[in-house]
């Protein structure tokens, strides 16, 4: 027996619904993360009692502390009794939200995903749990790939085929947390010679993970060679030096992230030891970077208007007068409040476009028209 589980996703991210002490939450289902976790504003609300403390690090460039529980709290996983997990431990994941703009409750980890056959339909934003004994994949038309797991995160060998057509070798982390293509840790890029400043490359602005900030120039890559698949001329960021898990390359070599992975429908089966990537409807189209040099941050959760954290130099949003600490409210008169960020970061990719867009600078509102490029 299988169960369907309906999730949203925002800024490639997946959104589990979750249930807990008579609350509605939302947790992100993340196979980078070796165990499932509350966030600790969530564990607050629910009456956790925190215990000793412990340091998270991830991909930012610190850390994070959170708790130990002192006793687990029962989180059920699509309201379903039958999916029930004890958490102990809790984390700030205030970063991770701000970016997203919508409600971070908690992550479902390793010990959520090993228990199922775990099957992810981006197209009909679904969450499909299998029965590891009784699964057996029909479709056929995917390509299975062998994986390994170390800390519990999974890894599949894959070759990264620069803009000159050398390819390379790696040891990559498939990433549901992440919301890029691909990530290349600073160790495995310096050592082989790929120097985002001999490239064209651009700075990957308001990327936020457990760490804080995050310090990355962004790349068009060749491709990514994952079994049969091939993945052309996705957009990656390079990371710098630093101490996130991305720089030191102590555990991996590079990441493939949400960006990619919402092409395909992607089976999870940890008990074989292989991931299943079915290329969906969305295979096949560009990867599209942001045509218009403007970062764009969620004011909050509750306002769904966005803050320019960034204008880039030389770029169309500059050209037009944009300036960070801008507020956009509207793009060709449609309030963003109705488009939602994601739908504004996405039209913002696309190159050879105008747009008119209306800004709250202080009291003042501003209106701006830009003309987006292919700028990567």
């Amino acid at each position: 027996m299988s169960i369907h589980i309906p999730v949203a996703v925002h800024g490639h991210h997946l959104h589990v619904p979750v249930e807990a002490g008579g609350e509605a939450l939302s947790f992100l289902l993340d196979t980078g993360a070796g165990t499932s976790l509350l966030a600790s504003e969530a564990a607050r609300r629910l009456g956790a009692a925190f215990g000793r403390p412990f340091a998270a690090r991830g991909a930012g460039d610190g850390s994070a502390g959170g708790h130990f529980l002192e006793a687990p709290v029962p989180v059920a996983p699509g309201g379903h009794p039958g999916l029930l997990l004890g958490l102990r431990a809790a984390l700030p994941l205030d970063d991770i939200a701000a970016v997203e703009g919508v409600q971070v409750d908690g992550i479902l980890g390793f010990d959520f995903i090993d228990r199922h056959v775990v099957e992810i339909d981006y197209r009909a934003r679904e969450l499909r749990l299998h029965d590891p004994e009784a699964f057996a994949y029909a479709d056929g038309a995917g390509d299975t790939v062998p994986l390994t797991l170390e800390t519990g995160l999974p890894h599949v060998a894959g070759t990264i085929v620069l803009p000159g057509g050398r390819g390379v070798s790696a040891d990559v982390v498939v990433d549901l947390g992440s919301s890029l293509g691909a990530a290349l840790t600073h160790r495995f890029a310096a050592a082989h010679g790929i120097d985002p400043s001999q490239m064209p490359a651009r700075p990957f602005a308001g990327g936020r993970g457990i760490g804080g900030e995050v310090t990355a120039r962004l790349v068009r890559l060749g491709g990514i060679q994952i079994g049969r698949i091939s993945i052309d001329e996705p957009v990656a960021a390079i990371f710098e030096e630093g101490a996130g898990v991305m720089t030191s390359g102590a555990f991996f070599d590079a990441t493939v992230g949400g960006e990619v992975l919402r092409r395909f429908t992607v089976v999870l089966d940890y008990r074989r030891r292989h991931i299943i990537l079915e290329p969906n409807d969305d295979f096949g189209r560009p990867y599209d970077a942001d045509a218009s040099g403007l970062t764009l941050m969620p004011v909050s959760a509750a306002d769904q208007s966005a803050r320019v954290t960034l204008v880039e130099p030389g770029t169309p949003a500059a050209a037009a007068g944009v300036c960070a600490g801008d507020t956009l409210i509207a793009i060709d008169d449609r309030p963003l409040d109705g488009i939602g960020i994601d739908d504004a970061r996405a039209l913002l990719t696309l190159a050879d476009r105008r747009y008119l867009l209306t800004l709250r600078r202080g009291e003042a509102i501003v209106r701006a028209a830009i003309d987006t490029v292919r700028l990567l």
